[in-house]
């Protein structure tokens, strides 16, 4: 999302931003980009703002806001990431290439969307080897090389999809699992 869009210009400080203000802006970012890395929301609110570094009184700012919008029940927070509460369930797939550089790192793609990826490698090639699922997958939301640091950073959503029965591994291939395509209806 374009943070020029948020509405964060025409201050001198970034503590001269209104609460209203803030939360606006928080809730438009966690709206189009959710679940997202605090620190890419941070990124996009500083970047609205125009400042360029992130201290620690700002970020306490930020945090302060996150978790009165958590006790509203507007927003959840789940390790690093803030989102909408069915966000989590549904996760966007989208193609990481054009996020800004300091902000596209696979640590910021929450597992969700990560295992999303590695679904949609295996639908495409059933019986494909670990490494190329994991390959490809990276492939598909815009991160170019299976590094040692992606090869682990992928191991929990991987294991997530083999626990829930989405995916199979036969002898070092991924088949789609019993679970791949059914949608479980949740009582509210």
């Amino acid at each position: 999302m374009d943070p020029a869009g948020l509405g964060l210009g025409g201050t001198d400080s970034f503590h001269d931003i209104g609460d209203e203000a803030l939360d606006r802006a928080i809730r438009q970012v966690v709206w189009v980009e959710g679940p997202v890395h605090v620190l890419v929301l941070a990124d996009r609110l500083l970047t609205g703002a125009g400042v360029a570094r992130l201290g620690s009184r700002i970020r306490g700012r930020i945090e302060g806001r996150l978790a009165r919008l958590e006790t509203a029940g507007e927003l959840a927070l789940c390790h690093a990431f803030i989102a909408r509460p069915r966000q989590f369930v549904l996760p966007p797939y989208r193609d990481w290439r054009t996020a800004p550089g300091k902000t596209r790192q696979l640590d910021h793609v929450h597992d969700g969307e990560l295992m999303l990826c590695l679904l949609h490698a295996v639908l495409a090639a059933e019986g494909i080897a670990v490494d190329d699922a994991l390959n490809n997958g990276l492939h598909r939301i815009g991160f170019t090389r299976l590094t040692t640091h992606a090869h682990q950073r992928l191991q929990a959503p991987l294991q997530a999809l083999l626990d829930e029965g989405m995916l199979d591994n036969e002898d070092n291939r991924l088949h789609l699992g019993p679970e791949a395509f059914l949608r479980r209806i949740r009582s509210r």
